[in-house]
């Protein structure tokens, strides 16, 4: 997946928690679960930088090779 795509998943799940703590149809869990969602997201995205800067390194170790 894209930073893109990752950051605008986040901003989803973040909107579906407010809205359903708001609600109050849905249980207090699925907020919760959210929250949860976005912060193993924004742990993808971490890994996704550093997995990229590794890829950009050896290619450039490539090219001056």
């Amino acid at each position: 997946m894209t930073e893109k795509t990752l950051l605008i998943f986040q901003l989803f799940l973040a909107i579906f928690a407010i809205y359903a703590l708001l609600d109050h149809t849905y249980h207090i869990l699925v907020p919760f679960f959210c929250l949860t969602g976005m912060f193993f997201v924004g742990r993808e995205e971490v890994s996704f930088k550093k997995i990229s800067e590794e890829v950009i390194h050896q290619s450039q170790k490539e090219a001056i090779a």
